[in-house]
């Protein structure tokens, strides 16, 4: 079986090809800016060790959880706070909501969701009825008859974390690579939406200012770094597994009409701040979520996890994202951007 086959194959009885695989530890690991790209075999050990070690080293600040589980649902992973509890765990300097309340559903309770989260946040204040007017329709595409997930917090920054359910037999199911069956039935799409939720504390009122706000590719990578390595702290080999699969549209030998082709040069423009205008909205899905995980990988590789929290905070301050940057990774941001993008492409040509 091909590399590319290993990671597009799909489950029999929720067992997967890549799930053979075994994944070889660095010997090397990057220390600096300067020796990054020459050991950059070592990032996502160093990346994957970091966050492991701060979930054996801390206690979890999770604040109280209400789950709401739709009538006619059957949640695909019974222990999500857990998983909350492990990126609590994994970032020990943020600050967590003191309440948050989950809705669990599947397409058919998508009335349901909406009716709870109508009735639960009528008396929300205007401006978050503006950010979230129909939040459950939103992530339910009825010609999909599937619901997905996002994440935010209210006015008082309590948390709101919209779980859609993935039926078994359906469409959504049996179409599953590992990673979609990993963040349905392993629950690890938790652990991003939850990191959402901590990002919107910190940056509070400045979520909401477009020019201010954290690049889309900075929160989307963070979170799915997060829905990787928080869950799987145990084994690097499940890191990996996840993380191979993950971004299987995004390597050299994909096969498919669909896949992203890279090299260095797109990547370095893609870290452009000139894009925040568009919010990167003139990018493919696969490379604001999954090719930004690996951005900040190396960033977690060098700087540790609270870093993603340090960045947020500045943010929150109303520090341009250069500048926090430059403050929290120690590197001037356009001297980092073709380090990194030399790296990310590495990666993608070579099935690393």
């Amino acid at each position: 079986m091909t590399f590319a086959e290993t990671l597009w194959s799909k489950g029999e009885n929720g067992v997967f090809p890549i799930e053979k695989q075994v994944y070889e530890i660095p010997s090397v690991i990057p220390t600096s800016w300067q020796d990054v790209y020459e050991k950059r075999l070592g990032i996502p050990y160093q990346a994957w060790l970091s966050v492991s070690r701060n979930i054996a080293a801390n206690t979890s600040k999770l604040g109280k959880v209400e789950m709401l589980i739709g009538p006619n649902t059957v949640p695909n992973y019974s222990n999500l706070e857990q998983l909350m509890d492990l990126v609590s765990r994994a970032v020990p300097s943020g600050r967590n909501p003191a309440n948050v309340r989950v809705f669990v559903f599947n397409f058919t309770d998508a009335d349901w969701a909406n009716q709870n989260f109508q009735r639960l946040y009528a008396n929300e204040s205007a401006r978050f009825k503006k950010m979230h007017p129909d939040p459950i329709w939103e992530i339910c595409p009825k010609d999909r008859e599937v619901c997905y997930q996002q994440a935010f917090v209210d006015s008082n920054f309590n948390g709101v974390i919209i779980m859609g359910m993935v039926d078994k037999g359906s469409r959504a199911q049996l179409n599953q690579t590992y990673a979609e069956y990993a963040r349905a039935y392993r629950g690890q799409v938790i652990a991003h939406e939850y990191l959402h939720t901590i990002e919107a504390i910190h940056q509070g009122d400045r979520r909401y200012i477009a020019m201010e706000r954290t690049p889309t590719w900075f929160s989307q990578g963070t979170a799915v770094f997060m829905e990787g390595a928080a869950p799987n702290h145990k084994s690097f080999d499940d890191f990996m597994r996840f993380r191979l699969v993950d971004s299987a549209t995004l390597y050299n030998d994909c096969p498919y009409i669909f896949c992203i082709k890279l090299d260095a040069a797109i990547i370095q423009d893609y870290l452009s701040l000139t894009h925040q205008e568009k919010n990167w909205d003139n990018f493919p899905y696969g490379m604001k979520y999954m090719m930004s995980a690996r951005v900040v990988e190396i960033l977690v590789a060098l700087k540790g996890p609270d870093s993603m929290i340090s960045m947020f905070d500045e943010i929150g301050l109303g520090r341009r994202f250069d500048q926090a940057f430059e403050r929290v990774y120690g590197i001037n941001y356009e001297s980092a951007k073709p380090i990194i993008a030399r790296i990310v492409a590495d990666q993608f040509a070579n099935g690393r």
